[in-house]
C-alpha cells in the first residue's frame, strides 16, 4: 500500500472511485507544525489504509491538507479522528457532483477552488472534535492524584514542583500527537519513562483503551496519579529500572528540558532500548538545546529518524522527534518521511 501519492487528471478516477477525499484543519495552536500534523495522521489512519495526497485539493488554504480513505474503512476512520491532537476540524469532499459547492465552515473559498484536476466537489463539515473533551482534558482541568505527607491528595492542574527538573505540563495537542507517531493502533505494550504528570499516561489510554501503558519516574509523589491514569507504575530511576527484552512497541515520553538533565535521558535510553523490539519506535519531546545531542546519541545506538520538527509551545521551542529500531521499516518510512520533509 502507498502511503503518499501525487493525483493527476489521468489517474484520479482510479483513486475516487472507490476512496473518499479527507480534509484535515490544523487547530490554531499549532498551526505552523503542519510536518508532524501529517505524520500524525498518515500513523493514526495506517490501520484503515490512509493515503496522503502530496498535491491535495485546496492548496492555497492556509493549515490543511489531505488523505485518500478507503470508502470501506470511512465508519473506522471516523472513530479514530476524536484522538488526533494537531488538527481539530475535518471535511469531505464530494466529487459525485458535477457543481463546486461550499457546504462547510471554510472561508475564502471560490468556485475555483473547488475544482481539483478537472473535477468539481461539494465540500462538506465532516466531524468536528468536542471542544468540551478537549478542556477536560487540559493539565489545567484533569484531575491527578499526588501524593503529600504520606497520603493520596486529588488536585487539579498539575504541573509539578515548579523546579528546573520539575516542571511537569504536557498539552493535550502534544501528548496524543506524541502517542500517535509511535502508531498505537499496532501496540501492546507502551513506556514512558519520564512520566511526571502523566499527559502521555492519559493520552495513550484514550487514543488505545487496550493499549498496556507502562510508566517511570523518579519522583515518589506522581505515582497514584499515574497509576490512577491506568499505568503500570514504577517509582525508580530509568536509567537502572530492568524491565524484559523486546518488550515494548514503544518508548514515548516528554524528557526533563533541564541541560543538567541531558546525560541521564541519555543513560536512559540506553537502558531501556533492548526492551524495545526490533520494530520498536521512540518519539520523544526536548528542547531545542538538548535535541541535537539527543539526535546523535539516539542514532548511535542503532535507531533511525522518521520525523523531527520545531514547535513552538506558547513562546517555548521545543522538538518533537521520532526513531525507529527496524532498519527495513526504516526504509519503508522513507516515502513518507521525505516528501513530508520536503513540505515548506
Amino acid at each position: 500500500m502507498a502511503s503518499c501519492i501525487s493525483i493527476t487528471g489521468k489517474n484520479i478516477d482510479d483513486y475516487i472511485k472507490d476512496h473518499l477525499v479527507l480534509l484535515f484543519s490544523l487547530r490554531k495552536s499549532r498551526i505552523k507544525a503542519k510536518k508532524l500534523a501529517i505524520m500524525e495522521a498518515y500513523f493514526a489512519l495506517y490501520p484503515v489504509g490512509g493515503i496522503f495526497i502530496k498535491n491535495g485539493p485546496l492548496g492555497n488554504l492556509k493549515g490543511v491538507f489531505s488523505f485518500l480513505i478507503p470508502e470501506e474503512n470511512m465508519a473506522q476512520a471516523l472513530s479514530i479522528l476524536p484522538t488526533i491532537g494537531y488538527c481539530n476540524k475535518f471535511y469531505l469532499l464530494d466529487f459525485q457532483t458535477n457543481t463546486p459547492e461550499n457546504n462547510s465552515d471554510l472561508k475564502n473559498v471560490s468556485e475555483r477552488d473547488l475544482v481539483w484536476k478537472g473535477k468539481a466537489f461539494r465540500i462538506s463539515n465532516f466531524y468536528f472534535q468536542d471542544k468540551g473533551i478537549y478542556e477536560k482534558q487540559s493539565v489545567d482541568n484533569r484531575k491527578f492524584i499526588i501524593l503529600q505527607n504520606n497520603k493520596e491528595k486529588v488536585v487539579y492542574g498539575y504541573r509539578g514542583d515548579g523546579s528546573e527538573m520539575g516542571r511537569r505540563a504536557l498539552p493535550v495537542e502534544d501528548a496524543r500527537c506524541m502517542v500517535n507517531l509511535s502508531m498505537p493502533g499496532r501496540a501492546e505494550r507502551l513506556l514512558d519513562p519520564f512520566a511526571g504528570g502523566g499527559g502521555i499516561v492519559y493520552s495513550a489510554k484514550y487514543i488505545n483503551k487496550k493499549i498496556k501503558v507502562f510508566s517511570v519516574d523518579i519522583d515518589p509523589v506522581v505515582a497514584p496519579g499515574l497509576e490512577f491514569y491506568g499505568s503500570n507504575h514504577f517509582t525508580g530511576d530509568s536509567s537502572r529500572v530492568r524491565f524484559p527484552a523486546a518488550f515494548f512497541d514503544s518508548l514515548v515520553t516528554e524528557v526533563p528540558f533541564s541541560s543538567n538533565a541531558t546525560v541521564n535521558i541519555i543513560k536512559a535510553i540506553n537502558n531501556l532500548k533492548g526492551s524495545l523490539k526490533k520494530d520498536g519506535r521512540i518519539v520523544l519531546m526536548s528542547s531545542m538545546n538538548q535535541a541535537t545531542v539527543l539526535k546523535k546519541a539516539i542514532g548511535d545506538i542503532g535507531f533511525y529518524p522518521y520525523i523531527s520538527q520545531k514547535v513552538n509551545r506558547k513562546g517555548t521551542d521545543v522538538a518533537i522527534m521520532g526513531w525507529i529500531k527496524s532498519y527495513d521499516k526504516y526504509k519503508k518510512l522513507q516515502a513518507i518521511s521525505s516528501t513530508v520533509k520536503s513540505i515548506s
